[in-house]
């Protein structure tokens, strides 16, 4: 019995069956679906996808957890120009090139003028100019292209947040109704 075990991320580039079939024959002992992105209407098709190729290879969901993150875009992504504003709120609304909602509700209370903000792991970078009403008003230091559902860093501030979000409670029945291997 081999102790090392892959895992192998199905996404986009990978959601077919002649792609996942390669996979199987490359090695990959289980596939993960990272529930961060997509709904459960694309993760299901995967799920029965996957099964269709192979039953017995394991099926992991991974579980977006407690970390900030941005919403959804309109055209489910955009570009940040250097030295634009940008606002994050925490109102639920389908952002654009000025706005987008952030999924921490008390943020607006949380932090100060001057604050450094990094979205996408970093890749994007935005300094506190003003709270109002629910609102952050960040001027963009590194811009770039932001999607949907990404990352959200406040540095040197240490946020609450809970262990587990309602998503992933959702995420979790999900997983159970699907009967996938693991939850992560």
């Amino acid at each position: 019995m081999k102790k090392t075990k892959i895992v192998a991320t199905i996404g986009p580039s990978t959601d077919n069956k002649e792609k996942i079939k390669k996979l199987i024959k490359e090695g990959v002992d289980i596939f993960r679906l990272n529930l961060s992105h997509g709904d459960h209407y694309y993760h299901r098709n995967l799920i029965n996808l996957i099964r269709e190729v192979d039953k017995t290879v394991p099926i992991l969901i991974d579980l977006c957890g407690p970390k900030l993150r941005i919403g959804k875009f309109e055209n489910n992504k955009v570009f940040l120009e250097k030295g634009d504003k940008f606002i994050l709120t925490t109102k639920k609304i389908i952002g654009n090139k000025d706005i987008v909602s952030i999924s921490y509700k008390n943020l607006d209370k949380k932090i100060n003028k001057n604050d450094l903000i990094l979205l996408d792991d970093g890749r994007i970078k935005l300094r506190v100019v003003d709270i109002k009403d629910k609102s952050i008003i960040t001027k963009i230091i590194v811009g770039g292209e932001l999607s949907n559902n990404k990352g959200v860093n406040i540095i040197g501030k240490n946020l609450s947040i809970p262990s587990l979000i309602d998503k992933d409670k959702e995420d979790i029945d999900f997983g159970i109704k699907e009967r996938v291997d693991f939850i992560a």
